[in-house]
């Protein structure tokens, strides 16, 4: 793995959530930090086939996992002079602790990072920083749900060139679309919205006043209601108690065609 690029990833994160509007939204804990720096690197894969870091991920508890990036987090937020805040409790042990650092410094690195990452990486990270800053649930659920999470198994080293294979045909069928567009086409599909938009104007001013709905119908809760209920219980028998057991999966549904389409967890 390459330290010094894990290191920038890490440094960009915690100032990326630094914008954040909410004070108690400006913290990352262990776990949003390592899953960020995946995220980086699955950008980056995107467009290259091949990590940012060169970090050896693997599929392993609470989604992407490294070890040598975990490391990591402490000797960066140390070198950042990083604040730390605990949290009383927490369903994932490395959410427990997290670290932020002061806006008006988090400015200034994230313009000099920015001219040290490549565009891909900085505007997915930020985004994602935007999108799930320490919600950890929402987080975790966005990485399980990645290409090469989706193409592993529990355990295993997770690839990253099928970022690419996914995105290499929906960036040539993009490209080949625009390619197809001829000014006169741009010009009439203007035409053309600008006609639709007249046409709304005009129906929306001939409709007149709108009909007032009639006041919805609230509920009876009577004697009549409850025998009702009662009535369905009955015919639906007895529900079964002391049921017990484990279900249990075959291990080939991690690599099954329907998680691979995330169709399942």
């Amino acid at each position: 793995m390459d330290t010094a690029k894990a290191d920038i990833i890490l440094q960009y994160a915690l100032a990326a959530a630094s914008e954040a509007d909410d004070y108690f939204d400006r913290w990352l804990g262990k776990i949003h930090l390592l899953k960020y720096v995946y995220i980086a690197d699955l950008a980056y894969a995107g467009k290259h086939g091949t990590t940012f870091t060169g970090a050896a991920w693997r599929f392993y508890h609470y989604g992407p996992w490294d070890a040598a990036v975990c490391s990591r987090i402490e000797p960066v937020v140390a070198y950042l002079g990083a604040r730390e805040f605990v949290r009383q409790n927490s369903k994932y042990d490395s959410d427990l602790a997290g670290w932020r650092i002061d806006q008006d410094e988090a400015k200034d690195l994230l313009r000099s990072l920015d001219r040290q990452l490549p565009v891909e990486v900085s505007v997915e990270v930020r985004r994602a920083v935007r999108n799930f800053g320490n919600d950890t649930a929402s987080l975790l659920h966005h990485v399980y749900t990645t290409a090469p999470m989706l193409n592993a198994a529990p355990g295993q080293w997770l690839d990253f060139a099928i970022a690419k294979q996914i995105r290499d045909p929906i960036a040539a069928s993009a490209d080949a679309s625009a390619r197809e567009l001829t000014a006169k086409e741009l010009k009439r599909r203007k035409e053309d919205m600008l006609k639709l938009k007249e046409k709304l104007r005009v129906a929306s001013a001939n409709q007149g006043p709108r009909k007032r709905k009639p006041p919805a119908i609230q509920p009876i809760y009577d004697d009549v209601f409850f025998q009702g209920v009662r009535q369905i219980e009955e015919l639906a028998g007895p529900s079964p108690d002391g049921l017990s057991g484990d279900a249990v999966l075959s291990d080939e549904v991690w690599t099954s065609e329907a998680r691979k389409r995330g169709q399942l967890p």
